[in-house]
């Protein structure tokens, strides 16, 4: 039964060689990469009842597809990076494609949330990240034709901590302790410490940015919060805690029975109020 071998598509501008159509297996000469479509044929040949002899394709075609791709770039993800701003925006900065292309996609997420990228197919692409966290990147490498798969990936490690937040500035209002309100750092750690203040307070943690306070007295207090990640991004805040207990007792004067002799004016004599507050 005779066979044949045939090109049916292809995306180059040049049809490939195939040595011989006629045989089952044989040999084709590519002229460059790209996608080609070969279909392959059985002729069979019968004889009919009425004893005439017809050529027909008795079984159906099948088709063989074939892509030729030159390797791609290698991959260079380039160095890990941490980013210290407030925006939790940077860029990546892997190495250019000089042959075929390539694409990003978040490998593992360590802490956090996965960062959003802006152009998956750009070394440079923009990143950000909506909380703070790490993720594991993988840069990959493809040919001139994607569909052979990967030429080679490298991995790149991209971190990002806020800077320290301290909390709101704190008034308590007749109290000997009060609760401060930092944030969280991580990935990393924090440390709280008392810069000034009246005495020294007591019960704090060091090591806990939201660290209850106590031994309060009047004055102005200021507590400083640094945030790290022990390797290079390091910033502080401070936060102020304002203690002004003062303890009044309204005195309206001494009783008495006023005779205004016919005069509609009397004199009330309170005590006047203590500096800072007032009274009604």
């Amino acid at each position: 039964m005779p066979m044949k071998w045939s090109v049916e598509f292809i995306t180059g501008s040049s049809n490939p060689t195939i040595a011989n159509t006629t045989a089952s297996s044989t040999t084709v000469t590519i002229p460059g990469d790209g996608t080609y479509h070969f279909k392959y044929e059985i002729d069979a040949q019968t004889i009919t009842p009425d004893c005439m002899t017809n050529s027909f394709y008795i079984f159906a075609p099948q088709y063989v597809n074939v892509y030729t791709s030159q390797a791609g770039s290698i991959a260079l993800a380039g160095a890990d990076q941490r980013f210290c701003n407030g925006s939790g925006a940077g860029n990546l900065a892997a190495t250019s494609f000089t042959v075929g292309t390539g694409k990003w996609e978040v490998y593992k997420v360590v802490s956090g949330v996965a960062p959003v990228l802006a152009d998956v197919a750009s070394p440079a692409t923009g990143i950000q990240f909506t909380q703070a966290g790490q993720s594991i990147l993988r840069g990959i490498s493809y040919g001139t034709s994607a569909t052979c798969g990967e030429s080679s990936s490298d991995q790149v490690t991209i971190s990002w901590i806020p800077p320290a937040n301290a909390g709101a500035d704190q008034a308590p209002c007749n109290a000997s302790a009060t609760t401060l309100n930092g944030a969280v750092v991580a990935p990393g750690t924090g440390a709280c410490s008392q810069l000034s203040g009246s005495t020294a307070t007591t019960s704090i943690n060091i090591n806990d940015p939201k660290t209850p306070v106590s031994n309060l007295a009047n004055g102005n207090y200021v507590f400083h919060f640094t945030a790290t990640d022990g390797l290079g991004c390091t910033s502080g805040d401070d936060v102020s805690i304002v203690i002004n207990n003062v303890t009044a007792v309204p005195d309206a004067g001494s009783n008495g029975v006023i005779c205004s002799g016919g005069n509609n004016k009397i004199l009330l004599a309170a005590a006047p109020a203590t500096t800072g507050l007032t009274g009604t």
